[in-house]
Order: C-alpha cells, then structure tokens, then sequence
C-alpha cells in the first residue's frame, strides 16, 4: 500500500492533505523554535477541515516540474 502512495506522491503537489518536508525536523542541538516545528506542522494539518487522510511526508523534495525527488 505505501509502495503506491509514494509513487503517487512523486508526481502530486502539495496541498491542504498533504505536506511534502525535504529535510528531517531537528531536535538534537536544535533550538526550541527548530524543535517546536513539527508540532507546529501536525497542528496545521489537524486544523484544516478534509474528508480524505492528510499526510506529512518526510523526504520528497517538492517540485515544479514532476516527478518530485525522493531524497
């Protein structure tokens, strides 16, 4: 199943039910504002009225031009 939603994701956009993060969130050494980033994304996401699951992917790079980067 997750095998086909990362094929699709590679080629969907960022939208209200999915939130695409190149990079890891930090927490070692990192600042309370760096720390209190995934919070703050998980939060958004809970907030936003949908009826479909809303995910927050860690490791695609958002592009333009499709097919997104899987890093």
């Amino acid at each position: 199943m997750y095998d086909l939603l990362l094929d699709q994701w590679l080629y969907a956009s960022e939208s209200d039910s999915l939130d695409f993060k190149r990079d890891q969130y930090k927490f070692i050494k990192a600042s309370d504002d760096e720390k209190s980033e995934l919070l703050k994304d998980i939060l958004a996401m809970i907030n936003s009225w949908r009826t479909v699951d809303a995910y927050l992917v860690i490791g695609i790079e958002d592009r333009q031009e499709k097919p997104n980067i899987l890093l």
